[in-house]
């Protein structure tokens, strides 16, 4: 199954679509599969990149919540309104934190349909995130598209990914780059990056120094002469801005956002929310949801 089996996040919680196994050079879909929700309960090794063989396409579910990070020192947070879009040989790895649900609609492919893409940088090593707007309208279109009786002719599979390629298209024309981090220069970018990668996980700050190469007392006194606040208080603030986009662009109980956000109960995430945005999460999503329906 091409929906990654991590240890102790899903069992065997899977939905396979297909498998295909004739596979026309010219162009054809390996496999597709739906992973259910389900919770991770350990940490993952930030060591742990691996690469596909193949062309990798990922949609995250409602129910999903996680990060993304890459050899080229790429890396954001993954929710609903998120897709992956990975070439071949790419080292990289995306997938829940340590008590975050998890779930994703995932397509693999390969073939010169598909080759022509990367040639003309439409896919392409650096964009591996994407935004899209109405995810829910996608989903419903591709999953007829993958539950569509197998063909069996060369003609019938290169037909299937020609019509999947088309979508994927129209989906990448609806689409931004996601924002995320890169491996810069500046020591400051990259210790924003490495204090945001994951919300969820414990930071830290020790070791984030070290990756720098300073020492704590430095790093601290340093990145608050920044960023105007020590490396906790700039972490808190991406934590509560993150949690208001879980807000007003997805349904999910504030008891899970709280845990998406590394806290361990979603009172301390209320009384943190409402200390700095001035109401409680419930509020904010209900005036958020008014406002939108108004601008409408």
């Amino acid at each position: 199954m091409i929906i990654r089996k991590w240890p102790s996040i899903m069992g065997d919680v899977r939905g396979l679509y297909f498998e295909n196994s004739i596979h026309p050079p010219a162009g054809h879909l390996i496999q597709a599969g739906m992973a259910t929700p389900g919770r991770r309960n350990d940490w993952w090794d930030v060591r742990d990149l691996r690469s596909f063989p193949y062309y990798n396409f990922s949609i995250i579910l409602e129910s999903g919540a996680g990060f993304y990070r890459d050899e080229n020192g790429y890396s954001c947070q993954l929710s609903f309104g998120n897709f992956i879009l990975i070439p071949p040989g790419l080292k990289q790895y995306y997938g829940p934190g340590k008590d975050e649900y998890w779930s994703e609609l995932c397509v693999s492919f390969n073939g010169a349909l598909f080759k022509t893409l990367q040639r003309y940088k439409i896919i392409h090593k650096t964009l591996p995130v994407w935004h899209v707007g109405q995810s829910s309208l996608w989903i419903e279109r591709l999953q007829p598209l993958l539950a569509a009786p197998r063909p069996t002719s060369h003609a019938g599979i290169i037909r299937e990914a020609a019509a999947f390629l088309a979508l994927l298209l129209e989906i990448l024309e609806n689409a931004s780059p996601a924002s995320g981090g890169e491996v810069s220069s500046d020591w400051f970018e990259n210790a924003c990056v490495m204090l945001t990668v994951d919300l969820s996980q414990k930071v830290d700050l020790q070791q984030i120094a070290r990756n720098l190469g300073m020492s704590y007392h430095t790093f601290r006194t340093y990145f608050a002469q920044r960023a105007g606040r020590s490396p906790i208080e700039y972490r808190n603030v991406q934590r509560i801005k993150t949690a208001c986009h879980f807000l007003k662009s997805t349904t999910a109980p504030c008891r899970d956002i709280a845990f998406r956000m590394g806290y361990a109960t979603e009172q301390r995430f209320s009384a943190d929310f409402k200390q700095k945005m001035g109401m409680p999460p419930s509020e904010y999503r209900k005036q958020a949801i008014h406002d939108e329906t108004h601008s409408i």
